[in-house]
C-alpha cells in the first residue's frame, strides 16, 4: 500500500504516511505497523531513509554481479525463443572480460552470441551475431543506447539489457524510443532484492528487437576471433560446416 501511494515517490515523512494509512485503511495505524512496514520495505531494498524522510527506491546492483544470473537467464527465460535461435546452433559466451582487449571499450559488448541459421526451403545458411550490453540500474541511460549502436560495426543484431523502472516509467518509454529510432534492441528485466543481501532477476523480456544491421563480413569475423574463446571459436566452426559437434 506505501508502494502504491502517489506521493511517496517524492518523499514522506512518518506523520503523513500515518495519516495516509489511517483514511486508506479507515482505522488507526500504529506506530508498531508502521516500523515494522517501513522495516520490511528497507529489507527488500523498496525505501530508504535520509533525515527523517523516507524515500521510495529500487534495489540495483554491480554489473559484474549481474552477470550470471543473466547468463543463466537468458538460457531459461525463453529470450533465445523471442530471438528465434536455435539453442544447438549457437554459442554463447561473456565477452566483457575475455579475448583481446586493445580494440577499445567500445568493441566489448558484455555478452556475445553467435548463431547459425538454416532455413526449410533455402540451402543456405547465415552467420547472425547479437551482442548485448548490460547496465546496472545507476549506469542506464541514453547514452547506453550508443554504446550498442558502435557494436553494429561487427555484429548484426545489438542489444541493450538493464533493468526496467517501475518508479520512473517515463525512463523505459524513453529507452524505448531511442532504441527503436537507432534501430537497437531492448532487454529489460526486475532486480529483486531477496535478503539477506541476495537477489533475483526476473521479467526479463525483449521489449524491443534489434533491427539487422550488415557489418563487413571480415569485421564480424575478426571480433568472433578475438572475442570468443579458441574452444567456441573451433564450435562455431563445426557449426558454420554443419559437422556434428
Amino acid at each position: 500500500m506505501i508502494l502504491g501511494w502517489p506521493d511517496a515517490i517524492k518523499g514522506f515523512e512518518i506523520n503523513a504516511l500515518s495519516g495516509y494509512l489511517n483514511a486508506k485503511l479507515n482505522r488507526i495505524v500504529t506506530g508498531i505497523e508502521i516500523d515494522a512496514a517501513l522495516a520490511e520495505l528497507r529489507d527488500l531494498e523498496l525505501v530508504e531513509q535520509d533525515r527523517g524522510i523516507y524515500y521510495l527506491t529500487e534495489p540495483d546492483r554491480p554489473e559484474l554481479e549481474l552477470y550470471a544470473p543473466l547468463e543463466a537467464a537468458f538460457e531459461t527465460s525463453g529470450v533465445l525463443s523471442a530471438l528465434n535461435i536455435d539453442r544447438h546452433e549457437r554459442v554463447f559466451q561473456k565477452t566483457a572480460t575475455s579475448g583481446v582487449r586493445s580494440a577499445g571499450r567500445l568493441s566489448m559488448p558484455d555478452f556475445t552470441l553467435a548463431a547459425v541459421k538454416s532455413w526449410r526451403f533455402d540451402p543456405r545458411r547465415s552467420l547472425e551475431v547479437y551482442s548485448f550490453e548490460v547496465k546496472r540500474r545507476s549506469g542506464t541511460s541514453l547514452a547506453s543506447v550508443y554504446e550498442a549502436v558502435a557494436h553494429g560495426r561487427f555484429v548484426h543484431h545489438p542489444y541493450l539489457v538493464c533493468p526496467r523502472s517501475v518508479l520512473d516509467p517515463q525512463q523505459n518509454a524513453q529507452l524505448k524510443h531511442t532504441c527503436a529510432r537507432e534501430g537497437v534492441g531492448l532487454i529489460l528485466f526486475d532486480i529483486v532484492a531477496d535478503p539477506p543481501k541476495k537477489f533475483r532477476l526476473e521479467r526479463l523480456s525483449v521489449i524491443e528487437k534489434a533491427v539487422r544491421r550488415t557489418p563487413d563480413p571480415q569485421e564480424v569475423e575478426d571480433y568472433l576471433s578475438k572475442r570468443l574463446s579458441a574452444e567456441n571459436c573451433l564450435a562455431l566452426e563445426r557449426i558454420a560446416k554443419g559437422v556434428q559437434a
